[in-house]
């Protein structure tokens, strides 16, 4: 059961502590996740991730294919696409990795 002086914000139930900490506007946040909010938590997560690959694709290797500027500076453009992806994927394997 919930204490009177918290509310139930995306998952997270925040409460006052104490009425100094309530005048101060510092809130406190105890994390009570359920298997489903977690999974919703990863669909999104999913969903975005896979925008911003579709993003650097669209954005990325257009330039690298189609620019009419010199090989220098398309290898430089695909060595970045080549980083920010690893990034996104390093992300998507953080995320997305089984728990033991």
């Amino acid at each position: 059961m919930q204490d009177p002086g918290s509310r139930r914000c995306l998952g997270i139930v925040w409460s006052a502590g104490s009425a100094t900490h309530l005048a101060t506007g510092l809130f406190f946040a105890s994390t009570i996740w359920t298997n489903r909010e977690v999974q919703n938590i990863r669909v999104l997560l999913g969903v975005l991730l896979l925008a911003l690959f579709l993003l650097v694709t669209f954005f990325g290797l257009g330039p690298v294919l189609f620019a009419d500027g010199s090989m220098t500076e398309r290898m430089i453009t695909l060595g970045i696409v080549i980083i920010i992806y690893l990034a996104i994927a390093s992300v998507a394997f953080r995320i997305f990795r089984k728990k033991e």
